[in-house]
């Protein structure tokens, strides 16, 4: 299993970067992560979007290799190798809001694209190549990138029966503190944590 990552070329994202990279050391990771890193073209949404065109160059660059598609901010805490053990086409955590947000209802599930287990199948590369049509066609839609791949999980599913969506369970995308309330009373520690610094990104933008 192959760690990838990408990045605009800004200090904040080039820390972040690091801790990742660390983070994969105890694991036996760091030696195949691949980071690209570009350089800052547009908005944060902007950036975003191009997580679907990085899917489809990961599996392109890398064929028949297994892949975890992380945001850059995110950082290893726990044994992830699990993952390595599950055969799908894409495998991602569905979060179900717990209260309304700017971007959604209560109760709502949203597909977070923050940690993505990418099976590198003609499945998952036909994926990739539909999520980056509905950003394409619809750059409005929804918030960021995540719901465009959330439509383009829900289109394979009605075009090719074979196509294998696993849900991943919660400790592979830790954000918020009742995540981690909820896992810590079931007995079960974090794997995968993201430190959201989109928002500290957001924040030093509006500042300029």
């Amino acid at each position: 299993m192959r760690v990838c990552a990408f990045i605009t070329d800004e200090k904040i994202y080039r820390d972040s970067a690091n801790r990742l990279m660390e983070s994969l050391i105890p694991w036996g990771l760091d030696k195949t992560a691949f980071l690209h890193i570009i350089q800052p073209f547009g908005s944060w949404e902007e950036h975003t979007h191009f997580k679907a065109e990085f899917s489809l160059m990961i599996q392109q660059r890398f064929p028949g290799e297994k892949l975890l598609l992380l945001d850059a901010d995110a950082e290893i805490v726990g044994n992830p190798r699990g993952l390595e053990n599950i055969d799908c086409d894409l495998g991602a955590h569905y979060i179900t809001q717990v209260s309304d947000t700017a971007n959604y209802k209560k109760g709502e599930r949203v597909l977070a694209s923050g940690t993505l287990l990418i099976g590198n199948t003609p499945q998952s590369m036909h994926l990739s190549k539909l999520w980056m049509t509905y950003i394409e066609k619809m750059p409005e839609y929804g918030c960021g990138d995540q719901d465009k791949l959330k439509l383009a999980v829900q289109k394979m599913r009605e075009v090719d029966r074979g196509f294998r969506f696993h849900q991943l369970g919660s400790e592979y995308l830790v954000i918020f503190k009742w995540q981690k309330l909820k896992l810590k009373e079931r007995g079960i520690k974090p794997v995968i944590f993201h430190h959201q610094i989109s928002h500290e990104y957001k924040r030093q933008k509006n500042e300029l």
